[in-house]
This record gives C-alpha cells, structure tokens and sequence, in this order.
C-alpha cells in the first residue's frame, strides 16, 4: 500500500481556495474587459459632465430620448440652458490620440498600434441639435465634450472641447435668465425629457435593427454571473 501523504490534505484544500478565488476573478475580469468596460466608461463620461454641469449652476437635463426629423428615435447626453440658448451635449470617455475633421463621417482612435474607428460626434450631435430645434422652435447649438485621457495630435475640430475646458466653454456662453428659464422652449424640453423615460428600450431596438446587437454588455452580464455562480460552488 502506498503511503498517504500528509500533505495532501493541506495541498488540496489550498489548490481548491485558490480555484474558488482565481477562476472566478479570471472570469470576472473577462466580464469587465470585454464586456462591461464599454457600458461603464461611458456612463462613467456622461456622470462627470452632469456634476460638472450642476456645479456651474446651469438647468440642466440628462439622458434624453427624442424622436428625430428622420423618424427614428435618438440619444441626447445632456441638455444645457445658456443665455445663448439650448446647448445639445455630446460625451465621449476615450483614450489614445483622435483624428479627425468636422466634415468626416467616421474618426479615427489610435491606442499604441491598434487603430479603431467610430462615428464622428459632431455629426451624431447634429442630429440632436436638430431634433431638438424641430421640439423646441428655437436655435439649439451643439458641444462635444470628451472626458478622457484622449489627445487630438493635429488640434481640436471646432465645436469639440477636453474637460479641462468644458468649464471655460459654458462661462463663456453664460447663465440663462429667468425669463429663458420660464420660457416655453426651455418647458417644452422638460416635458420632452419626461416624455422620453419609457423610449429607451425602443431606441435600443431601433439601434440593433440598424447596426446589429451589441452583444458586450450581455456578454459582460453572463460572464459577471458566471464568476459569482463558479465563486459560490467553490465555497459551498
């Protein structure tokens, strides 16, 4: 008969302890990476724009659904009032460095060696300066602010600002008045927004019919169970 190693016991109860713990940090990192990181970052973006917007003062209104002049249903980020009137505010979290013009359709985002792109902002934002100037019958202007650790190596397209000067930027266009406060445009875009709360998962659905499922946060979601359920089995 083989002699039993006293170790064993030991050397099995750690492999397990570190099983229960690795395997499902492996997995739930996984789930932040690829999955989830995406969904967080840019809700993590659209959060400090909104502080940054309290802390100036200005009547704001964030994460706004509307129907756009082609029909479909679109996103507004925030929606600032000035003295020079409505402001549409685009947010975007990126990092790397960003290339790209006013008038190109897509931009170009630089990470080291890997280059991706993605929907130019200020053509994203023109379409919601414009559906809310057809609500609100009135001139809308339109910023995109980016949060990140972005840098743009051949300058800033005009009508896009760093948060580092976000702030400047709103100063300078100034603090609406009571009577732009009380006026019918700036109701009407309350009464927009409280319209817009049951629309998101229809503008979800519009987007997937145009672009396909973005299948990252499910992914993420399943991934971040999958950790808690493999954590638990483990210490059972």
């Amino acid at each position: 008969m083989t002699p039993t190693d006293p170790l064993a016991p030991l050397i099995a109860a750690v492999v397990h302890d570190l099983l229960g713990t690795l395997l499902p940090l492996v997995i739930l990192l996984s789930a932040l990476t690829f999955g989830l990181k995406p969904l967080f970052k840019g809700m993590a973006g659209e959060k400090r724009v909104a502080r940054r917007l309290q802390r100036l003062g200005l009547p704001c209104l964030h994460d706004i659904v509307t129907q756009a002049e082609d029909g479909s249903l679109t996103q507004i980020d925030h929606i600032a009032l000035t003295a020079q009137g409505p402001l549409a505010i685009e947010t975007k979290n990126f990092a790397g460095s960003i290339y790209g013009r006013q008038q190109d359709r897509d931009w170009t985002q630089a990470l080291g060696k890997t280059k991706s792109r993605f929907q130019n902002p200020l053509r994203q934002n023109f379409k919601h300066t414009a559906a809310l100037r057809s609500h609100l019958g009135t001139e809308v202007q339109g910023l995109v602010v980016f949060v990140g650790t972005a840098k743009f190596p051949k300058g800033l397209p005009e009508g896009v600002v760093t948060l580092a000067d976000f702030d400047r930027r709103l100063k300078s266009l100034g603090a609406p008045s009571p009577a732009q406060i009380a006026s019918p445009a700036w109701q009407a875009a309350g009464r927009i927004a409280e319209a817009g709360r049951g629309l998101h998962r229809a503008h979800l659905a519009g987007l997937e019919a145009k672009y396909g499922r973005d299948l990252r946060a499910p992914v993420g979601l399943a991934l971040a169970g999958l950790a808690a359920a493999v954590f638990v089995a483990f210490h059972l």
